[in-house]
């Protein structure tokens, strides 16, 4: 299917193109409309299809906030606030449209429109900030309650076990009142434990969601284990 839209993609363009190159002697108006109809024949191939991950080993669990075993499939079937390069030291935003260092321990994250949870996760509703407090105040309970493999380094920032807290104003806006000063707090939301989940989902699960494969928002949903 990836191949046939491709195809079609590049004719459509190849098509485009020519008109464009026709049009330019009637005139600029012309041209300039034949341009724009090549920068809209947009390859689209790259969208849909099927990912193939064939893992070593079975997951611990299907709980992002536990495993550390695979951290691949969390990464595509999940989304988080943002991604962050170690090598490049850079931040960029997922969920997360902007966000500002306020003070040593005060941390606001502004959310990004329209980004949704999959159909079998939350039956496709918008992310909100509540979602994100509710998915990284499940850190403690993990690893008490499920002997979470994910390292303290990584949450303990944040973990409400430990003085921290959340706040949301709007739908759009998480403050998160850190328990300490930590310089590594958005190398850390970078991690692909730090997912956002759906809490529709872990109630399904009975507070877990060690059996549960789709229940985040990210660019590819389970098909099979």
């Amino acid at each position: 299917a990836a191949t046939a839209a491709a195809t079609k993609a590049a004719a459509t363009k190849a098509a485009a193109t020519a008109a464009a190159t026709e049009a330019s002697g009637g005139g600029e108006a012309a041209a300039t409309e034949a341009a724009a109809a090549t920068e809209a024949a947009e390859d689209r191939s790259r969208y849909g299809g099927t990912f193939h991950h064939q893992k070593g080993a079975q997951n611990t669990t299907l709980d992002p906030s536990v495993t550390v075993t695979d951290d691949a499939w969390s990464a595509l079937t999940y989304n988080h606030l943002l991604h962050y390069s170690l090598n490049e030291e850079t931040a960029w935003g997922d969920a997360a449209e902007s966000w500002e260092q306020i003070d040593a321990v005060t941390l606001r994250i502004t959310l990004r429109d329209g980004i949704r949870f999959n159909p079998e996760a939350a039956g496709g509703r918008e992310q909100t900030s509540e979602d994100v407090k509710f998915s990284y105040s499940r850190f403690p309970d993990s690893l008490n309650e499920m002997g979470s493999e994910v390292n303290q380094v990584q949450w303990g920032w944040m973990g409400v076990d430990r003085g921290a807290a959340f706040d949301t104003p709007d739908d759009k806006t998480l403050v998160i009142n850190q328990a300490m000063p930590f310089a590594s707090n958005l190398a850390c939301l970078g991690s692909s434990a730090m997912a956002i989940v759906a809490q529709e989902s872990v109630e399904a699960g009975g507070g877990h969601l060690k059996d549960t494969p789709n229940a985040g928002g990210g660019p590819y949903m389970f098909s099979g284990i």
